[in-house]
């Protein structure tokens, strides 16, 4: 698989290999300036996986942690934005930076489609574990190409905003969670198995292959003077 576009932190795992056949092309990263919002019901439910009614401090809103997630190959990872632009992946983290600027997290309950889940301190953690994407999500994300997107909820936001197949992973911190060159494996699985199609993965015969193929050469059928 070749990696094109803007370099990642992966980009150096070591024996990767040049298949040309496959390919994945990731833009620059931007905090400052999303893609839009994602078009499919399932990222609008994004606003419910949210921490806007953890913390118990309105007159400091603007110090809140902003929720936020990152899916990749078929997964999504729960972390927070810190208004410093900091992601974090943590319980710790998230509430060590709250202690630090007075924020008391309030437990909470939060509604999906499938279950009522208390939010507590002590089950952040779990929370915060990755999640399989359901089959029309990631039927969805396969087919617009979608390898990795990064996607965040402001308050002032109406909708989740995202970041598409960026180079967000070394910015964003997710190189903290998983090592790179297990990043690279992964995509490079994902891209190979699951955004390539049967007819991309035929390899069409030219003339020259299929002789070659049949166990002759360029000799086989030349004529002797």
């Amino acid at each position: 698989m070749l990696l094109l576009g803007e370099r990642d932190i992966y980009d150096f795992a070591v024996g990767r290999d040049t298949d040309k056949r496959y390919t994945y092309t990731r833009t620059a990263f931007d905090l400052s300036q999303p893609s839009g919002s994602p078009k499919h019901p399932y990222m609008s439910t994004l606003r419910k996986y949210s921490f806007e009614l953890g913390w118990k401090s309105w007159s400091k809103r603007e110090l809140e942690p902003v929720p936020a997630f990152f899916i990749f190959c078929g997964s999504i990872y729960h972390c927070s934005l810190l208004p410093t632009g900091q992601v974090v992946w943590k319980s710790e983290d998230i509430l060590r930076y709250a202690n630090e600027v007075d924020l008391q997290f309030v437990d909470r309950t939060y509604l999906n489609s499938d279950y009522h889940i208390g939010i507590t301190s002590q089950n952040l953690d779990e929370f915060l574990a990755p999640k399989k994407l359901t089959k029309d999500v990631n039927e969805w994300l396969i087919e617009n190409k979608v390898v990795q997107a990064f996607l965040v909820k402001r308050k002032d936001d109406r909708e989740v905003k995202w970041w598409p197949n960026t180079n967000a992973v070394k910015a964003i911190g997710f190189n903290k969670v998983m090592d790179p060159t297990l990043i690279y494996q992964e995509i490079e699985q994902y891209v190979t198995s699951e955004l390539v199609s049967e007819i991309d993965n035929m390899v069409v015969l030219n003339d020259t292959h299929k002789r070659n193929k049949a166990g002759f050469d360029d000799k086989s059928f030349k004529h002797r003077k």
